[in-house]
This record gives structure tokens, sequence and C-alpha cells, in this order.
């Protein structure tokens, strides 16, 4: 996650995304043998643990969008490449 300023953000997630969706992904990557059986088994252990904060990122693109982080901080400008 980056941004420059008041005008551009950006993310490299999906915070669109489910557990069932990431764990639908998970099954293909098995299917066409982009990782193993026993990573995969990992991935969906880890992915079992939490469900993702759709809402998190709802205030955080929100805030975003109305120019409060830099407020709210006291940042004037940040360089690309800083991180949240």
């Amino acid at each position: 996650m980056f941004r420059y300023g008041d005008h551009i953000m950006g993310i490299q997630g999906h915070p669109e995304y489910s557990k069932d969706i990431l764990l639908n992904i998970i099954d293909r990557f098995i299917q066409r043998n982009f990782i193993t059986e026993n990573f995969a088994m990992r991935l969906k252990e880890k992915a079992g643990m939490w469900e993702p904060d759709k809402e998190a990122w709802k205030r955080l693109c929100i805030s975003f969008l109305k120019g409060r982080y830099c407020e709210r901080n006291g940042i004037e400008n940040m360089n690309i490449g800083g991180i949240f």
C-alpha cells in the first residue's frame, strides 16, 4: 500500500475477497500444479484463522477519498512507497 499526497493511493490486496474465494483460488492452484498439496494445506490453515476486515478497508478508502488521513496525522505529503 502506498500513497502520494492526497491524490494517489495504491492497494495491492483484494479487500473484496472472502475466505471462500481465497480457498477456491488455493484449490485452483493445486489443480494446476502451481503449488504443492502440503503448501496448500498450510495456506488453508492460515486462511481459516480469520475473515478479511472489509470494514477496515472501507474506512481506509473513504478516509483517503475525503482527504482525512493526512489531516489526522499531521502529514503534508508522503513519498511514493510510504506505508500507512
